[in-house]
């Protein structure tokens, strides 16, 4: 679920807590909701492609993005992804985990070991712009 969709249900739960809902605020609240919804069905369709570009640039296929393996030339693109899909979707950092079958923290390890990869070496920043262009 996505971090707008969570919001809109705390927000839910506060208007309904004092049973007291006025018709403007349901109103705009359902406009909120329709809005989320659509945002995390183009969210989906994003992912997927996310996932594409990255496992076709670098040869790898979702399969082996999912599996368990540590080596390097498997490693470095599920990394990739989880930082392509923290900038361009609005999904939190657990559901980025669902995606490439990972827990919470190697996400945060991967999102913090793309961003020093970025700074420290050219080649890699070049290739991650390629990739991000091909977005």
């Amino acid at each position: 679920m996505n971090r707008k969709i969570k919001q809109l249900l705390i927000d839910c739960k506060a208007f309904l807590e004092p049973h007291k809902v006025a018709w403007n605020d349901a109103e705009q609240l359902t406009q909120r909701i329709e809005k989320a919804f659509k945002e995390d069905a183009y969210s989906t369709k994003h992912t997927n492609h996310i996932r594409e570009v990255v496992c076709d640039y670098y040869g790898v296929t979702l399969e082996q993005i999912h599996s368990k393996t540590r080596r390097t030339e498997i490693v470095v693109p599920r990394q990739i992804i989880c930082h392509l899909l923290r900038e361009y979707t609005p999904l939190g950092i657990e559901d980025i985990g669902l995606q490439v079958n990972r827990h919470y923290s190697t996400v945060l390890h991967a999102l913090e070991t793309i961003d020093n990869y970025r700074e420290t070496d050219k080649v890699f920043a070049a290739t991650y712009i390629l990739i991000e262009e091909m977005l």
